[in-house]
């Protein structure tokens, strides 16, 4: 099924492709449904028709293949739950709007994970008619955490499943494999609504989960204790929620007071113009002009002082007019240059587009020294810092990846492959905290033949090779001299 699946980038969307047969064998009611309604847990599509044939947008910005999450790391209980819950909330979803949940497509590769949300987003595809197992639970049941045998006997099981005829993956299956003390239940006991009216309360309780918290359990007995026994549990809640208001508060009054000086000018303004038109009293027309001159004074003083304070921190440019500077841009290239528009950071995976006109600030022709600061790694390493030239170095040198412009003094050692760039430390082997690099923009490895590749992992702000934008997953060859472009930070392959 992954054979004919293609990639593409939109403007501002990641696509995934797939093709559909000559004549769609699937009813008309299913794509409709699809199309006008956004499912819980399902890639949102749409519907292409080019040159006579059909196909499937899948919109996939911002999320990560399975693969690409679980490529270096184990799946333990909590991810495991996490996954399955959500797996059976999507077949759920579907079959609340008459949809054959047997059409979803469980396969590693067709599976994604927005890392922000920590959601899982499931391929539901019209078209599958052929008999496919569900080769995800083989996938997962290969990288069980060693350490968690009640995740790696639930895969195991899982695996075993899916090889059978017929298997569906259901909300009570989900039950049955995570709350074993459901099924069995305790005689005699009634099982209610409340978890208290049960005497397995707490071992039932123990496998509640919140999907989206970064915490989850860690002690089988923590959480049951009465407030009593949670002494300070209460008063820290308390303050952590009044120092969020206390913060909200000063947003909110700092956010008044930055539209105090263009009021006020146009305050004065009106009443200027007041005294002058509408008022005939000359008490009041006097009374009326002195208060808009003081008003329009000391607004265009304040305004004045701001834009100073302005162009002393971030330079004239960053008060061009808006609807000029954006008629600016729509006549360029929006890929030319290496400075990007935002002037801070955030954990934002929006479009971030250069700017034109950088100076070059990269290692210069005539071969003087660069000096490479270290890069960040997950595991606490620095890469030493090393003085270069351009000239050609000899191939036992490790390559490195040299940052010029806003990268410069940035270095990303290639030596230890593979290697994931991003800004999300807790998956990326190199960090780079800029706004327009993805949480798990770009790996580099070697393929097959020992050649050195550069493999663009669903990234917002694309990956480049030598001004060449790389396709949504799609794997390049590198080599010494290349200049790379990780979003909107350029490096020199040295």
């Amino acid at each position: 099924m992954t054979d004919g699946v293609m990639y593409e980038r939109g403007a501002c969307r990641n696509y995934m492709v797939i093709p559909c047969p000559g004549k769609l064998r699937s009813s008309e009611y299913q794509y409709r449904m699809l199309e006008e309604n956004r499912i819980d847990g399902i890639l949102p599509f749409s519907r292409r028709f080019i040159d006579d044939a059909v196909f499937l947008y899948y919109d996939v910005t911002s999320k990560q293949k399975l693969t690409a999450v679980f490529r270096e790391r184990t799946i333990g209980g909590e991810s495991l739950r996490a996954f399955l819950r959500q797996l059976a909330s999507a077949g759920s979803a579907l079959a609340g709007y008459l949809l054959d949940t047997r059409r979803l497509l469980l396969d590693p590769e067709m599976i994604y994970y927005d890392l922000t949300e920590e959601k899982y987003s499931f391929t539901y595809y019209p078209e599958l008619t052929e008999e496919s197992r569900p080769a995800v639970f083989g996938y997962l049941a290969a990288r069980a955490d060693p350490a968690d045998p009640e995740a790696a006997g639930i895969l195991q099981q899982l695996r075993d499943m899916a090889e059978e005829e017929d298997f569906l993956f259901t909300e009570e299956l989900c039950d049955r494999l995570l709350r074993p003390e459901e099924k069995n239940g305790t005689a005699g006991e009634p099982a209610g609504d409340f978890p208290g009216d049960r005497a397995d309360w707490k071992e039932d309780a123990v496998y509640r989960e919140d999907l989206y918290s970064n915490e989850p359990w860690q002690d089988r007995t923590a959480g049951f204790s009465s407030y009593e026994e949670e002494d300070g549990a209460v008063p820290e809640a308390a303050a952590q929620i009044s120092a969020a208001a206390e913060k909200g508060g000063k947003d909110r009054l700092a956010g008044m007071v930055r539209w105090l000086p263009p009021v006020a000018a146009a305050t004065g303004v009106m009443l200027i113009a007041a005294s002058l038109t509408v008022l005939r009293d000359e008490y009041s027309s006097r009374t009326c002009l002195a208060s808009g001159a003081v008003l329009l004074t000391t607004g265009m003083i304040l305004l004045l002082r701001k834009v100073l304070r302005g162009i002393r921190n971030q330079g004239i440019k960053s008060f061009a007019i808006p609807w000029k500077r954006k008629n600016k841009e729509e006549q360029r290239d929006p890929w030319d240059g290496q400075e990007d528009l935002w002037s801070g950071g955030g954990d934002t995976d929006l479009p971030v587009w250069p700017e034109r006109g950088s100076e070059w600030t990269g290692p210069r022709p005539s071969g003087e020294p660069y000096a490479a600061a270290p890069v960040t790694h997950k595991n606490g390493a620095k890469l030493e810092g090393a003085e270069m030239t351009c000239a050609e170095l000899p191939e036992d040198v490790p390559i490195r990846l040299y940052g010029s412009g806003k990268a410069r003094g940035q270095t990303i050692d290639l030596e230890n492959l593979p290697c994931t760039v991003g800004k999300l430390s807790e998956y990326a082997d190199a960090v780079l905290d800029a706004p327009s690099v993805s949480r798990m923009h770009v790996r580099f490895s070697r393929n097959a033949r020992g050649e050195l590749v550069m493999k663009d992992l669903n990234s917002t702000n694309g990956t480049f090779r030598n001004g060449l934008a790389l396709k949504p997953e799609e794997e390049v060859r590198i080599e010494r001299g290349d200049v790379i472009r990780i979003g909107a930070l350029e490096f020199f392959c040295r």
